[in-house]
């Protein structure tokens, strides 16, 4: 029979030894970092060394009350010995990172049944995130668009950024005038929206119909590049979507 002590042992020894491909984190019951897969420091962008040995609580970003609300839900977890999904946005994360899932669940000692730590793993969305409910998103987070100020993109204007992303979510043009109009809390039309379309970033990515504008849009990767003047940072349980 191992003891629990022995139990994260092997958890930490296979997260910190086996390239599996995961982006995972080991935590002990007292939320300390003991071992990170190499992949996640990259994700983050932070060195290993910076991570290890550090709460987890401190690690995480402060704004959103983030520390209260995962603290809560590890102690959740440990309770219910069953894991707890989030659909994030995090700016400091690579740029294919930005919208990401993160989960944590137990790890138990099969021999006692006893949760000896906590693992997180963190995966990339890459589902559209309409499919989230982006409105249930945007009226419940508390400090979307807070980047309004600060340029979104270096080849766009924040609101053709915005525009552009979402017509990958979206299936027309009314859509995204109904999402721009419910993040920035003012009337957005859907002919505002056509006409940035048709003369700005038709003419900025040198093409003639939304087909190819998309299509070399998503060669550049900005189907996947969130645009911060949209968001604020966030945590929302994807049970709740």
């Amino acid at each position: 029979m191992k003891s629990n002590e022995q139990a994260l042992q092997l958890a930490v020894e296979y997260c910190s030894e086996v390239d599996d491909g995961q982006h995972l984190l080991i935590l002990d019951l007292d939320h300390t970092i003991l071992a990170a897969s190499r992949v996640i420091h990259e994700i983050y962008n932070v060195a290993a060394e910076s991570i290890i040995g550090r709460n987890i609580l401190e690690f995480v970003n402060k704004k959103l009350n983030r520390i209260s609300l995962l603290g809560a839900n590890l102690e959740k977890v440990l309770i219910q010995k069953d894991s707890i999904t989030f659909l994030t946005v995090r700016f400091t994360r690579r740029k294919d990172y930005r919208l990401a899932i993160v989960s944590y669940s137990p790890i138990i000692n099969r021999s006692t049944g006893d949760v000896v730590g906590f693992k997180s793993s963190t995966q990339k969305s890459n589902i559209p995130i309409r499919l989230y409910s982006l409105p249930r998103i945007l009226t419940n987070t508390t400090n979307s668009v807070n980047n309004q100020n600060e340029p979104s993109d270096k080849f766009l204007t924040n609101v053709e950024h915005e525009i552009l992303y979402l017509t990958f979510q979206c299936d027309n043009y009314q859509e995204i005038a109904l999402l721009l109009s419910l993040a920035h809390r003012e009337e957005i039309s859907r002919a505002k929206v056509a006409k940035i379309v048709l003369r700005n970033l038709y003419t900025k990515f040198n093409v003639l119909n939304l087909e190819a504008l998309k299509d070399k849009a998503h060669e550049l990767g900005y189907h996947k590049n969130v645009p911060t003047s949209l968001f604020g940072e966030f945590v929302y349980p994807l049970d709740k979507l």
